[in-house]
């Protein structure tokens, strides 16, 4: 099904150059292009659906070009099934050293894992606070914004200040974000992230109660905070978030050992606790059951773009154990980031 991959990717890549044509011809630099495959084995999971003993193959290809302090950036994604769709496009203005102008569809900044497969802290799937966050921009592929921001450059880090439109579409409504990235030594990153969501109504609350699902529904504001600390061959991060509706408390804790130049192998622990939903039964109320995963994954860097990541995880909901092993094939193109 996936004999026409390397046909696909370049279509991504000429969609992107050709979505890029609009800056002028004589831009100070060619644009630049980058991407990676992703070609998981699902050996075993009762965790994602689908079956097993399959490979799962998606790919990104992404386009940038810049024209002296202005750039456009577009993200190409195709999934397992052969559809593309777009993940970010967006245009920055530099207007100097302190401040970027920023607007279009942009990766959302709240959570401490992002939105890409390399990105992720040396584990094949995203966690349980990813896929909570994720799930609070239901109109749009991926955990993405679309919308204006403003990047402030300050000796301690970045400051990013935005107003997009409401995730769940609240018809003219804008949601505020406040994003800071701190770096006090070299050591430690420290991300600060409030992304505001109107509440849900009384009736969509008791909706999700009355079907046991929060599918589309409003957690209202969010709020995360991740800190990560690097040392010399051992990463250790940590993660809480929650939201002023629907989830009480979401936490997370993270460690990457480095044992070789090639060699790795990383843990990662989450739990997410629900809020009690009201139903239309009369002193009748839906508890959503608390879920804890465990995660252990190891990686090996066949070459400086081809890694090799094995994983094994364990999501427990509080009445059902669930398990997957994963077998997974990246490769970078490009600079990627």
């Amino acid at each position: 099904m996936y004999r026409n991959l390397p046909e696909r990717i370049g279509h991504c890549l000429i969609t992107g150059s050709l979505l890029l044509a609009s800056l002028p011809t004589h831009a100070a630099e060619p644009a630049q292009f980058s991407g990676y495959i992703d070609a998981m084995y699902v050996a075993n999971s009762s965790i994602t659906t689908g079956p097993e003993n399959t490979f799962n193959t998606e790919a990104e290809a992404d386009a940038s070009g810049y024209l002296h302090d202005i750039s456009g950036r577009i993200d190409l994604d195709m999934d397992k099934n052969g559809q593309i769709s777009v993940e970010q496009v967006f245009g920055s203005w530099v207007a100097n050293e302190q401040f970027t102008l920023n607007g279009g569809r942009m990766n959302s900044p709240l959570g401490l894992e992002k939105e890409d497969r390399p990105n992720l802290l040396d584990s094949i799937t995203h966690g349980l606070i990813y896929r909570e966050l994720d799930a609070q921009s239901p109109t749009l592929p991926g955990n993405n914004l679309d919308g204006v921001t403003g990047d402030f450059d300050m000796e301690i880090g970045t400051l990013t200040l935005g107003i997009i439109d409401e995730p769940h579409s609240v018809p003219e409504k804008n949601a505020y974000l406040v994003s800071a990235v701190l770096a006090p030594n070299e050591m430690v990153e420290i991300e600060l992230n409030y992304l505001s969501q109107e509440d849900p109504t009384t009736t969509e609350l008791t909706s999700a109660g009355d079907n046991k699902s929060l599918a589309g529904l409003s957690y209202g504001d969010m709020g995360d905070i991740n800190v990560t600390v690097t040392l010399a061959n051992l990463t250790l991060a940590a993660e809480v978030a929650s939201g002023t509706e629907v989830v009480n408390l979401m936490w997370g804790i993270h460690g990457i050992l480095d044992m070789t130049d090639r060699l790795s192998g990383a843990i990662r622990y989450e739990s997410v606790n629900f809020d009690s939903l009201p139903t239309s039964t009369t002193g009748v109320s839906y508890s959503r059951k608390d879920l804890t995963q465990w995660t252990v994954s190891g990686t090996v860097a066949l070459t400086d773009r081809l890694d090799m990541v094995g994983e094994i995880s364990i999501l427990d909901n509080g009445s059902v154990e669930s398990k997957s092993g994963l077998l997974d094939f990246v490769l970078t193109l490009g600079d990627y980031n």
